[in-house]
């Protein structure tokens, strides 16, 4: 007699799996990036500072993505538009910066993270 006594739990064989976040919310491993927003230039998208930001370097931005860039010394999140015959880079202050030879794109954000 093996000493066992009883049935077996009728939620053998659905025990849950891990949750594995990279499989969730990264597409490309080595093009991907997590950064940190620090500042509220995208608070009128609902993305407020201390979120998290998942960047796709291998994603062309297009209009109405959220990237990353840097201009004069700084990075920046803000929503790609087109303007004119130009490109420029959004906030909801109105302050846009247009796209120009110096601004390097770093990536176009895929995902947010934040805390509630």
């Amino acid at each position: 007699m093996s000493g066992e006594t009883g049935f077996p739990s009728p939620a053998q064989g659905y025990e849950a799996k891990t949750l594995d976040f990279n499989k969730i919310l990264v597409t490309n491993p080595p093009a991907t990036f997590v950064m940190r927003l620090s500042s509220n230039e995208l608070a009128y998208k609902g993305i407020f500072p201390d979120s998290y930001l998942v960047v796709d370097r291998s994603k062309q931005p297009r209009p109405g993505n959220l990237v990353v860039f840097a201009h004069d010394g700084s990075f920046h999140c803000r929503e790609f538009a087109r303007k004119g015959s130009g490109s420029v880079f959004m906030s909801g202050s109105g302050d846009d910066i247009p796209l120009s030879e110096q601004t390097v794109i770093f990536g176009v954000v895929t995902r947010e993270i934040r805390y509630l």
